[in-house]
């Protein structure tokens, strides 16, 4: 009896009837055997580095936080925050209000009965997991098959993510959480009368706020997608007021969550004062995160340049469709669902180039999966192409020519890692500090 998976796949196996040409149940296992060794390989990835060459100061200051909590419980905060409110010095480094991450590091220690920060780095790394599970899901749902495996691919040998997987940051955390955001915002954008979409996107959200900084910018742009669609596809007002309404009031009790483990709101709000004040002046974000406007288009050219063009050509070619209204073939018209992640991607992706000095892939973690989905996007054009020009015989050498190149891309993206990440022992995704790791060969 067929599964869910396979029912999924076969639902959509039809779509990439004009790629290769094969029979229904021979494509199914197809398909599901490679997504298996792509999926496994990722997951070795990811289970085999948890002891980079040299920890950062941000995770030494994450451990701190986290063992406070771990010894002394959620009282720890309110003293974590007033020392580093009074202590100038600490205001360069990353704030103890992050309770979203620091919580659930401390209970996983407790869990583990250990205070190593190897507890921090499997978070991460079980986080980098499940974003795989998302991608999968999120792609199979609303892309094709192929898509999929590509961006699956990509993603699971991704410099990027494999290097925020195997330290103590929230980085994971966050782009995790926010990617679960997406995924409710891509439901609900098929399907509006789903209520229990709306019930997990609060609820992420309210977690994601409480997380990091910038759980807030993340949970604000989903909103406004919700709002989007409930004015221009329901044209509903009270639609509209109900989803501000809701959002607005669990943003307010994720803050007042935050306020009363914390000693109040003045001491939050002082804290990401002092934090945000402090940006301007870190000899760090001077030296290593700062650069012209491209400067992150520049850092994922470091890590992975054909992925970056490829993504570049799919989120194009997406456009193009959207807005001309002409469906790309293979992939089901999702017109709203692909104008919200369309939204999503090009407004993070100014937010985050308009600040200076904070040029640091870490900070736009929540964008990896959609990136290397447009990847596969756009590989799964020019595969489109090239069937569009070629016979058949010269058209599955191509195919083959092609599976060879994401093959040895996929390779050369492990062999970046290890030499920035493992062997020059690079501690951080800022823009300097890539250039230092690539420089040295």
């Amino acid at each position: 009896m067929i599964n869910k998976k396979q029912a999924i796949l076969a639902k959509n196996s039809h779509l990439t009837v004009d790629i290769l040409k094969l029979d229904r149940p021979l494509k199914i296992i197809i398909i599901i055997f490679l997504f298996s060794i792509v999926f496994i390989s990722g997951l070795a990835l990811r289970l085999s580095n948890f002891n980079p060459p040299k920890r950062s100061f941000d995770e030494l200051i994450y451990l701190k936080y986290t063992k406070a909590v771990y010894e002394n419980g959620i009282h720890a905060t309110k003293i974590n925050i007033e020392e580093y409110n009074s202590t100038k010095k600490a205001w360069i480094y990353p704030s103890p209000i992050r309770i979203g991450y620091i919580y659930l590091n401390s209970a996983v220690m407790k869990a583990a009965r250990s205070t190593d920060i190897r507890i921090l780095s499997y978070v991460s790394s079980a986080f980098s997991i499940i974003s795989l599970f998302i991608l999968v899901l999120l792609g199979l749902r609303f892309f094709n098959p192929w898509i999929t495996l590509v961006a699956l691919l990509f993603m699971s040998v991704s410099p990027m993510d494999l290097a925020i997987a195997m330290r103590a940051w929230q980085d994971g955390i966050i782009g995790t959480s926010g990617l679960l955001l997406i995924y409710f915002c891509c439901e609900i954008s098929e399907n509006q009368k789903r209520k229990i979409w709306y019930i997990f996107f609060w609820i992420v959200g309210g977690y994601s706020i409480l997380i990091k900084e910038s759980g807030i910018l993340i949970y604000a742009l989903c909103v406004i997608w919700l709002i989007g669609l409930a004015l221009f596809k329901e044209k509903s007002i009270l639609k509209i007021l109900g989803i501000t309404i809701i959002s607005s009031a669990i943003a307010v009790l994720s803050f007042f969550a935050l306020a009363s483990v914390s000693g109040g709101a003045q001491n939050v709000i002082s804290a990401i004062n002092k934090s945000l004040g402090s940006i301007a002046t870190n000899r760090y974000n001077l030296e290593y995160q700062s650069g012209p406007w491209y400067s992150y288009f520049q850092s994922l050219f470091i890590l992975s340049p054909v992925t970056t063009l490829l993504s570049g050509l799919g989120m194009t070619i997406l456009a193009f469709s959207v807005f001309s209204n002409k469906p790309i073939t293979g992939i089901k018209d999702k017109r709203y669902v692909f104008l919200g992640l369309l939204f999503f991607i090009s407004s993070s992706t100014v937010i985050v180039i308009i600040p200076k000095h904070m040029i640091n892939l870490r900070y736009i973690s929540v964008l990896f999966v959609p990136f290397y989905l447009m990847s596969g996007m756009g590989l799964w054009y020019i595969l489109l192409f090239l069937r569009s020009v070629l016979k058949n015989f010269l058209f599955y050498i191509s195919v083959l020519i092609v599976v060879l190149i994401v093959i040895i891309i996929a390779i050369n993206n492990c062999a970046t890692f290890d030499r920035i990440f493992t062997k020059n022992g690079i501690t951080d995704l800022s823009i300097g500090l890539l250039k230092k790791g690539i420089a040295n060969k």
